[in-house]
């Protein structure tokens, strides 16, 4: 079985300057002192060398929010981008506090843990095996390690050939035994038994940023949240007011919870209707999505997944409730309406590298589902 790409919720508390690319910036004079204004690499998230309109705006709102509502002047962001810069070397002396454990000023790939160790080859720049913390700072933002197709058909080749026993090119329950509770997320259209076009389904999802498709008044997601997506919601914001509802297709997680919360919130805003059609899934970030809408429903056998969240060598559950890396989501939740305890309960649901699959009754319990009013259908 492929390893699953489960996307453990990320707590970006101090790690916006990697978000948004800040480390680029200009030494200039004004008032006779020196000040670091940003380069255009401040407004470009996603490092790809065009200036998109809806990223700017983001990282605009971001900065507007970040001085609360003040006048976002050139100096107000040059102290932004310093304490942003300090943050981050803060978060990764942490990192390497917690993992170097001969104390050598870098970190062995028996030292790193399973985050650092998928993406060694693009943070270890001079290869000789060790990351340091100059290394860290200078990767910067990490693209998503997505399989591109040939591996998604390889995976899925070999996914059928140890499971589908009858060569029918589908999997029963019977033929997968015990391995039918993961397979179970790709029965899409609910008959008991999966496809090989809905493997190959689930798997795309998982290999890509999710992107909308706009039927009419509708939204349709489905793949990966990824630091793009505020981008691309506030894009769908203004070029498609008419839209009211997302359709939550397959949404395994985030790979930015910074960047996901700042998305659910502007869809909160703007009080979008969230649902999670028959046969769907959303977990981890892609639940904080679903709960960002102003209605939310679920089709038959939705499923709505949760587990505590891993970052910089932490994670959820093992911290203290008093631990700042809580707030964010805490205040979140509150924002959304959802209960204090529905935080609580995700974290000691499930391990950051697996999912709890929510009951209909710990979904009523926790506030989850909020149907419309007859009157507003």
């Amino acid at each position: 079985m492929r390893n699953p790409k489960r996307y453990a919720r990320a707590s970006m508390t101090s790690g916006m300057a990697c978000c948004l690319c800040l480390l680029c910036s200009s030494p200039v004079l004004a008032e006779e002192e020196p000040l670091v204004l940003p380069t255009i690499d401040l407004l470009d998230t996603n490092g790809d060398g065009v200036l998109d309109p809806y990223e700017s705006m983001d990282a605009i709102l971001v900065m507007q929010e970040e001085i609360g509502g003040e006048e976002l002047t050139t100096e107000a962001v040059a102290e932004l981008l310093a304490r942003w810069h300090e943050d981050e070397q803060d978060d990764i002396e942490r990192l390497f506090e917690d993992l170097d454990q001969d104390k050598d000023g870098k970190l062995s790939r028996r030292e790193m843990d399973d985050e650092l160790l998928e993406y060694i080859d693009v943070i270890d720049s001079d290869e000789d095996g060790f990351i340091t913390p100059g290394e860290m700072m200078q990767a910067g933002q990490l693209e998503p390690l997505f399989y591109d197709e040939t591996e998604i058909q390889e995976e899925i080749r070999s996914l059928l050939l140890r499971l589908d026993r009858d060569r029918s090119q589908t999997i029963s329950s019977d033929e997968a035994g015990s391995e039918w509770p993961y397979l179970l997320e790709m029965d899409f259209d609910l008959d008991g038994h999966v496809s090989r076009k809905e493997v190959e389904r689930a798997y795309r999802a998982d290999n890509k940023e999710a992107t909308f498709e706009i039927d009419g008044d509708t939204a349709r997601i489905e793949g990966v949240l990824t630091t793009r997506f505020p981008a691309d919601v506030l894009r769908l914001l203004f070029e498609h007011p008419e839209v009211k509802t997302l359709e939550l297709s397959y949404i395994l997680g985030s790979l930015d919870d910074d960047a996901n919360l700042r998305a659910c919130r502007y869809i909160r805003r703007h009080g979008l209707d969230t649902h999670v059609p028959r046969g769907g899934l959303v977990a981890s970030g892609g639940t904080d999505l679903f709960l960002a809408g102003r209605h939310r429903t679920c089709g038959e056998r939705a499923m709505v997944g949760v587990h505590t969240w891993s970052w910089m060598g932490d994670d959820g559950d093992q911290l203290p409730r008093d631990h700042e890396e809580h707030r964010p989501y805490l205040e979140f939740y509150d924002e959304m309406g959802i209960p204090e305890a529905f935080y609580w309960f995700t974290l000691s649901s499930a391990s950051a590298d697996e999912v709890h699959w929510m009951t209909l009754p710990e979904l009523r319990e926790y506030g989850c589902l909020n149907p419309p009013p007859a009157d507003d259908e």
